[in-house]
């Protein structure tokens, strides 16, 4: 009888989970006070964002170039960090392959 039911309210499991999305994600929308506090802060990080480039293109760096070298290095260390990603991924897999020979073999 149990299992009936639990069939009987499979529909009932997407219209629960779009309401429960919907219903959240009305709640997380920033109201008028969220962004008139932000407007300060924004006006501070530009001003800054500003004087940090016009300091650097004052002392003669190359501000363009300052960013692509600064790129290279970060591709260089996300290609590290995706590089970890898959060996841990590969090393999961050989773990999950030999765990299933062993129940398989060993019985």
């Amino acid at each position: 009888m149990i299992h009936l039911v639990r069939h009987e309210a499979l529909w009932l499991k997407p219209i629960l989970f779009f309401f429960l999305v919907t219903a959240v994600g009305s709640h997380m929308f920033p109201s008028r006070s969220d962004f008139q506090g932000m407007i300060p802060g924004l006006l501070i990080l530009s001003i800054l964002i500003l004087l940090v480039h016009l300091g650097l293109y004052w002392v003669g760096v190359d501000f363009y170039d300052l960013m692509a070298r600064s790129a290279g290095a970060m591709g260089f260390m996300l290609n590290l960090l995706f590089f970890i990603s898959l060996m841990l991924v590969a090393v999961w897999m050989v773990f999950l392959v030999f765990r299933l020979f062993r129940k398989i073999l060993f019985r």
